[in-house]
């Protein structure tokens, strides 16, 4: 979704797990992850953030357009987000399965 709307992809995973080795044995802190991801979401006029935040991450969830949710069997939900109109230019996607 974010290489055919030519926008930065912002994957939850990435902020996730603290740098270790070896990896993914430390969590960063809920506030460090939302922190660090919603610094990404500002560097860029629109953006795609996928991954799953339930339970830690609803504050990223402010500045969406629209959230497109995919099922593992490729079937699309798409609902407006908190951000209201305009034109889609920022995403969340709550499962990523296929380009």
């Amino acid at each position: 979704m974010a290489k055919r709307l030519g926008l930065p992809h912002i994957d939850v995973d990435d902020f996730y797990w603290l740098p270790t080795d070896p990896p993914f044995s430390t969590k960063r802190s809920p506030q460090d992850r939302v922190r660090l991801i919603a610094q990404r979401q500002k560097e860029a006029e629109g953006w795609v953030l996928t991954g799953s935040f339930i339970g830690w991450g609803d504050a990223l969830i402010e500045s969406v357009d629209l959230i497109v949710s995919l099922d593992a069997y490729g079937c699309a939900t798409v609902a407006p987000g908190r951000a209201g109109g305009g034109t889609a230019r920022r995403a969340y996607s709550a499962w990523w399965g296929h380009a």
